[in-house]
């Protein structure tokens, strides 16, 4: 990836799950190509992350979509990351009204555009789906999704566009209501692990290091439409016994969850054939690592410095 060096990158959903990793993954790795991100609130981010105060990066003031910068000169890559919360009633609309603005944007700074979609477009799945899988989206997020990338297509510039699906990582908010949240943040007060959807539904979890690691792959030298996921399923009642393990195994689990489960795993053998991409470890030890991360810790009741800025985890 040293070939980042010296490429210049206005990125939105800077401050949220892909921005800090793609950030921290940067910074690990000692690479500083020129970034601009916005975000609601610079001032009181950068407090909170004084580490990713530094000359190369930028972070404007700014809210999408009905704001976007006055910049001169032109970019190499824009990087639109920026999304609502899944079940924001605003959702659909966000999607489509940012990736226009993005797509005129890297139209007049002549950059190639990274759009983070999801596998949400997919729809309702039963076994793992390719990307030539027909996209059928059944909620408000996965519709608004599908209709970007198609003004992605439509606008024919370059581009490329990630199918991102269950993601997990020392940035993800634990205080959102998703399954991995719900279990890491009971299992730090000692509290039961409560399963309210059935146990049989079906995720993977790829680490933000690959997400990260794979977009960069994908803006640098892909083009069309990426899944970016991991393949290794595991179910919610597995999911629940692992965090148990992680603590001890001392916790109760309570499952009152009923019903058959849904499924939701990409297909990621385009990615492994051109780029020759793998995820790093397994699911269990991702998950590992993110309770290590937040173990010395309380959970913190820390607000979100943008309201675009996490993607569904989709649990």
């Amino acid at each position: 990836m040293k070939e980042l060096s010296g490429k210049s990158i206005f990125m939105t959903g800077g401050t949220g799950f892909f921005g800090k990793s793609l950030l921290d993954w940067l910074l690990e790795r000692r690479l500083f190509p020129e970034i601009v991100t916005v975000c609601r609130d610079p001032e009181s981010f950068l407090r909170r992350y004084p580490r990713f105060d530094r000359p190369e990066w930028r972070f404007l003031p700014s809210a999408l979509p009905d704001a976007v910068p006055n910049l001169s000169g032109n970019f190499d890559y824009v990087i639109h990351a920026a999304s609502t919360l899944s079940y924001a009633p605003n959702v659909e609309e966000f999607a489509v009204a940012s990736a226009a603005k993005m797509i005129d944007f890297a139209a007049a700074h002549d950059a190639k555009s990274l759009f983070m979609s999801s596998g949400a477009v997919y729809g309702v799945m039963t076994s793992k789906v390719t990307e030539e899988a027909a996209p059928s989206p059944v909620s408000p997020y996965g519709r608004g999704k599908l209709r970007a990338e198609e003004l992605y297509r439509e606008s024919g510039l370059p581009a490329v566009t990630v199918r991102a699906f269950t993601l997990a990582g020392k940035h993800q908010d634990l205080n959102r209501e998703y399954a991995t949240s719900n279990f890491i943040k009971a299992a730090l007060k000692g509290e039961p692990l409560v399963i309210t959807g059935s146990g049989d539904t079906v995720r993977s979890y790829l680490s933000a290091d690959d997400w990260v690691e794979w977009s960069l792959e994908l803006m640098l030298h892909g083009s069309g439409v990426y899944n970016v996921g991991s393949e290794e399923a595991i179910t919610i009642r597995e999911l629940a016994e692992l965090v148990n393990r992680f603590f001890g195994g001392g916790l109760k689990i309570i499952d009152r969850g009923a019903g058959p489960g849904s499924f939701y795993l990409p297909d990621t053998g385009k990615i492994r054939r051109d780029f020759g991409l793998s995820p790093c470890c397994s699911g269990g030890e991702i998950l590992k690592k993110v309770i290590d991360y937040h173990k010395p810790e309380s959970v913190k009741e820390t607000p979100c410095f943008s309201h675009y800025c996490y993607y569904a985890i989709n649990l």
